[in-house]
């Protein structure tokens, strides 16, 4: 028997070829093409936005400071110079790792407001319900003398 055919009486789901049009391909090559600098302050803004679950924001720098904390290290720290390069460099890498993961792993729904509020294009939300007792605006102050109700 060949794989393709083992795999097809294992597998009783949905081909690749069916789950294509359900897969969010354009948000994620969206993220792919921005810019180093674009991609780091939308995972910052995706970092600070609390619909964002707390553990897709804290797993990569857990797993750096474990690193960094624990006594074994890929280049040991009494080799003078290349033992502080290697935890530097395992910050570098927590940090591309998250301009990586994170915009993936957030809701999709988060992330496109974020890349459309970074455009400059006007985002309309659905409000919740604790959103739904206050009404945000902006207003200005009249530079002249305000006329009073009498």
């Amino acid at each position: 028997m060949r794989v393709e055919e083992c795999s097809a009486i294992l597998y009783t789901g949905p081909s690749v070829d069916e789950m294509r049009p359900m897969m969010n391909h354009h948000l994620y090559s969206e993220v792919e093409e921005l810019r180093a600098l674009e991609r780091i302050r939308l995972t910052w803004r995706l970092f600070r936005d609390d619909r964002v679950a707390t553990w897709m924001k804290a797993a990569v720098p857990a797993i750096a400071a474990l690193y960094l904390v624990a006594p074994i290290d890929l280049i040991p720290d009494f080799i003078l110079g290349l033992g502080q390069i290697d935890d530097l460099s395992i910050i570098g890498v927590a940090l591309f790792a998250m301009t990586k993961l994170l915009p993936k792993l957030a809701p999709n729904a988060v992330t496109s407001e974020h890349l459309s509020e970074m455009r400059g294009e006007a985002v309309r939300t659905a409000p919740n319900d604790q959103d739904s007792a206050y009404v945000e605006t902006s207003f200005r102050y009249p530079d002249g003398p305000v006329n009073e109700a009498r």
